[in-house]
């Protein structure tokens, strides 16, 4: 199998506004405004259609419920004591904090989160517990075998190989996008692709909570979610002969989606945005958060 071509792409800086973005309107007439819109914007698939317009509990918080994902229902709340906006879906939250967006489940706490300020609301009566989708190794086929969506291994095995295809003559040309990695990888399966093929990955989940112990935490070789298992900001690689990394759009594996990579034969130096959705390193050790 073939394995796509690295190539040296421009960097792009995405700037989102917080006010003064357009605010969408629903059938019922209810609107995301300012904090609330802005990880609407972010998240739209996991928030989901507002139910209700923003309200103030006695406390000074404010919230607001969603659909959530799959019509399952959440919550967005402002909490008054950080000036700090999250979304929970009942199982999860995604906190707009100091490193921009990032998830965890409701019952862990980032370390800069202060007991006192932990959010505390709690999700509509509709929202449970999300069901994960689960899949290994095979040739599957998308709509019948597993849905779109997207997908992590968080423990694979050495050697793993992983393709989107467009069909299953076993030709190079079906091949959408494909990768050789020893570390964790995260893939975006579109609706169109045929199939998905896997060799010595392990599991493969929807599951896409947080696999570092904390999002400042050094990290190896492999690919991961920006805001959720590692901060934006500059890193540090300790150094390898064969280093490549990049900064990625999102996880479809195209290169049209790499925002910038760099192949180096020392210590690399990288800032990841915010804006960025992934982070990929080959080759290149471990990564130390320096700025």
């Amino acid at each position: 199998m073939l394995r796509l071509v690295r190539i040296l792409a421009v960097a792009v800086s995405l700037v989102f506004a917080l006010v003064g973005s357009v605010t969408p309107s629903f059938a019922d007439g209810c609107q995301f405004v300012l904090g609330f819109l802005t990880i609407q914007q972010m998240i739209p698939s996991q928030v989901g259609s507002c139910i209700d317009n923003q309200t103030y509990s006695t406390n000074g918080d404010a919230i607001q419920h969603t659909t959530g994902q799959n019509g399952k229902g959440g919550l967005l709340v402002w909490r008054k004591a950080d000036n700090w906006t999250a979304y929970t879906d009942g199982y999860r939250t995604w906190i707009n904090g100091p490193y921009g967006l990032q998830q965890r489940l409701n019952t862990e706490r980032f370390p800069w989160e202060a007991p006192s300020v932990a959010p505390t609301s709690a999700p509509p009566p509709s929202a449970t517990a999300p069901q994960f989708t689960t899949f290994g190794d095979g040739t599957l086929m998308v709509g019948k075998d597993i849905t779109p969506g997207t997908y992590r291994n968080k423990s694979p095995n050495p050697g793993c190989y992983w393709a989107r295809l467009k069909g299953f003559s076993g030709a190079t040309s079906d091949i959408i996008a494909n990768e050789n990695a020893d570390g964790p990888q995260v893939v975006t399966i579109s609706g169109s692709d045929a199939g998905f093929e896997s060799d010595g990955c392990g599991t493969w989940t929807t599951d896409l909570s947080p696999i570092t112990p904390s999002p400042t935490s050094s990290f190896k070789d492999g690919v991961y979610i920006v805001g959720v298992d590692i901060a934006p900001g500059t890193w540090r690689s300790q150094g390898a002969t064969a280093c490549y990394w990049e900064r990625r759009a999102t996880f479809s594996g195209l290169t049209g989606d790499i925002i910038a990579n760099d192949n180096t034969t020392s210590a690399a130096v990288v800032t990841i945005s915010s804006t960025d959705k992934g982070f990929k390193s080959d080759g290149c050790g471990s990564w130390t958060k320096v700025g």
